[in-house]
């Protein structure tokens, strides 16, 4: 059911205003039917002031009174609100012909999440398209470097003697190989010879799955003055013949157990050759580019030394077969 209003004086038909509207208006400015003893007619003009912005309220009711006066008739009661001052003309939506027109705010809403989406969606393309430009040219930080990250800085460059030859072997050498090398001294009675046995059983788990020669066992002594190349060699050919055993001078010991920090010390030393040498009991796994990957202490077995080994070496050659097919996919390109 609507309601015809006149706007003003003019009283001229204007439009069609919905009972809700009414209703709203009249509940934000505090005015009720039940309120005053005024009438029909006084409803009707004091619905044409709340829904014309430009009519002042205040000023409608000080007239209303003067008339009632002149006319002879009871004076209005003013009603009760907390305000009779005309609302903003951006809360009162109203049409040229004065009719309170629908709300378009879902109209610009809906707008406005449009253009949101779009600019998120481009957005998220483009770090799409930008991430496969970097695996495919290689352009940033590499996934190896990333997981440079967090890991102790241990290793570095290397000359020791090799017992097998007697000729120096740099660790330049040993590039484009993993090698497993292990801290410790040929009069060890116990300890020395348990983690090298462990260490070749690894070795020959790892061998069987990716091939002869996959990775090097690499024996270090800390105790040069004992331990020579004769002796070294012979010690290890109890245990695996595939073990590289390196020796050096004091210096170049100090210099690669500094690298990796392997404690050594050989505590009170008497007159005779017979000591002990306490040391590190940890197995260091050093990667083709020569530099350290992962550590195993004296608790792991050789099924899980090797199981670890065995994902470093699948984790580097399906990086390598990638490296390859990018750089197909960029000779292609040129």
């Amino acid at each position: 059911m609507s309601l015809f209003l006149l706007r003003g004086s003019r009283s001229l038909t204007r439009g069609v205003v919905p009972r809700v509207a009414w209703t709203t208006v009249m509940a934000r400015r505090g005015f009720s039917q039940s309120q005053g003893p005024y009438g029909d007619d006084h409803i009707e003009q004091l619905k044409r002031a709340m829904m014309n912005p430009k009519t002042d309220p205040e000023r409608y009711w000080k007239e209303e009174e003067l008339r009632a006066k002149a006319e002879g008739r009871p004076v209005p009661e003013k009603p009760s609100g907390p305000s009779l001052k005309p609302l903003p003309s951006n809360q009162w939506n109203f049409d040229d012909a004065g009719i309170i027109k629908e709300d378009d705010t879902n109209v610009n809403f809906t707008y406005k999440g449009a253009a949101l989406f779009v600019c998120v969606g481009s957005l998220v393309l483009l770090m799409v398209e930008f991430a496969d430009y970097q695996r495919k040219h290689g352009v940033g930080r590499s996934l190896a470097e990333i997981e440079e990250i967090g890991k102790p800085k241990l290793g570095g460059p290397w000359t020791l003697v090799d017992c097998r030859s007697g000729k120096p072997l740099a660790s330049e050498q040993l590039r484009g190989k993993f090698y497993l090398i292990y801290f410790g001294f040929t009069f060890c009675p116990d300890i020395c010879p348990q983690e090298l046995e462990k260490a070749g059983k690894a070795v020959d788990i790892v061998e069987k799955e990716y091939g002869d020669g996959t990775i090097v066992p690499i024996f270090v002594t800390v105790d040069p003055s004992r331990d020579t190349c004769a002796q070294t060699t012979l010690y290890l050919s109890e245990f695996d013949p595939r073990t590289i055993g390196l020796t050096g001078t004091h210096e170049q010991i100090k210099d690669i157990t500094r690298k990796f920090r392997v404690y050594y010390n050989q505590g009170i030393r008497n007159d005779s050759e017979d000591y002990l040498v306490d040391h590190s009991i940890i197995h260091y796994l050093v990667g083709p580019n020569g530099k350290f990957i992962d550590s195993y202490g004296k608790n792991m077995t050789a099924d899980e030394i090797a199981a670890k080994i065995g994902k470093e070496i699948h984790r580097y050659r399906k990086r390598r077969e990638e490296r390859r097919q990018s750089r197909g996919v960029q000779d292609s390109e040129k």
